[in-house]
């Protein structure tokens, strides 16, 4: 309500119906952001995968973006922007183009996804692209595009986030299904497995470090948790106060 009145102001400065913006100096406060309790793990992420129909032009497309989405944890709206260009298929590399902040970045796909891609150019995109025709909008057009929709319109996010509720009831999930679940769980896992934390925020394109140093909270409860079920002296319960046992300190030193 307060950007809208922000908004409200500004159009009645612009168009002299108010001499001053009394909301120039209001400052909205910032969100704060939390990581979903519930992340994927690597096996429901293998079972989404396996969800979409890939005998459909439809199924076998959505199959290509989720496999994306889970090999670069690029945004939504990164990914409907990729163009054909974009995929270096030698060195294994897509290029995201103004991703958040307008910022150019370079990532890994992994081999898995990049077979995906090839195929899906090769045997899909044509069927999708017979319609396709110029699109002006962020300086590329509609043949260009990876992901171009018929009936003359580019996919959206809201398109997107319909199919990944869709792909979320027929794989049985319970957890709330959205596009940045992908990414929240990429980071979280390669951060398990020892990824540096500088290698994350690169991937991820976020312009401050700590803003990938969240994931580092939930990598740390699951540290814990599984040093308390895995060590051996946890095991044992010995790693209590010790009982029965009178400690005597002699003195004042250390």
């Amino acid at each position: 309500m307060l950007a809208i009145l922000i908004t409200f102001c500004r159009f009645l400065v612009s168009t002299h119906c108010i001499a001053k913006d009394p909301c120039c100096d209001l400052r909205l406060p910032r969100q704060i952001r939390r990581l979903p309790k519930d992340l994927l793990t690597p096996e429901e992420v293998k079972k989404l995968l396996s969800i979409p129909d890939t005998n459909t032009v439809v199924g076998f497309r959505d199959r290509v973006i989720l496999e994306i989405f889970w090999a670069t944890g690029m945004r939504i709206g990164e990914l409907l922007f990729l163009a054909v260009p974009d995929i270096n298929f030698n060195e294994g590399l897509v290029t995201i183009r103004q991703g958040k902040g307008g910022k150019d970045r370079v990532v890994p796909v992994g081999k898995g996804a990049l077979n995906w891609i090839k195929e899906y150019l090769d045997r899909v995109r044509p069927l999708l692209a017979q319609q396709a025709h110029k699109n002006f909008e962020h300086g590329t057009s509609n043949f260009e595009l990876l992901f171009p929709r018929r009936k003359w319109k580019r996919l959206d996010k809201a398109g997107v986030h319909a199919k990944l509720k869709v792909y979320q009831r027929r794989a049985r999930l319970k957890k709330n299904l959205f596009s940045h679940l992908f990414r929240h769980t990429l980071a979280t896992e390669m951060l398990k497995r020892g990824a540096d934390l500088r290698h994350i925020q690169e991937l991820l394109g976020h312009e401050r470090l700590r803003t990938t140093q969240k994931y580092t909270h939930i990598v740390k409860e699951e540290l814990r948790k599984v040093h308390g079920q895995t060590h051996p002296r946890e095991k044992e319960g010995t790693g209590n106060r010790l009982q029965g046992t009178e400690v005597v300190y002699h003195g004042t030193g250390a």
